[in-house]
């Protein structure tokens, strides 16, 4: 599954997404966490847990670890960025 990097929290090294459904996301990198918003990724974006993300643009890959899919860009957006 494709999707599109929408919000960046670089501090807790966690990443907001929408995938190609329009559903949204949010994922943490342990490491190097150099995706930036506009960045294409692709992976199991529609699972829960440690997957392998890829950078499409360099092919580079990322473990990360899935925090929730299937919401909305506002929670996703909630929790990454603590705002309440």
């Amino acid at each position: 599954m494709k999707g599109i990097i929408k919000g960046v929290n670089h501090k807790r090294s966690m990443f907001v997404y929408e995938d190609e459904t329009g559903s949204c996301g949010y994922f943490e990198i342990n490491g190097k966490d150099d995706l930036v918003e506009g960045d294409e990724i692709s992976g199991n974006l529609d699972s829960f847990g440690c997957e392998i993300i890829v950078k499409t643009a360099t092919n580079e890959r990322y473990t990360a670890c899935i925090e929730d899919c299937g919401i909305s860009f506002e929670d996703a957006v909630k929790r990454v960025f603590n705002k309440k």
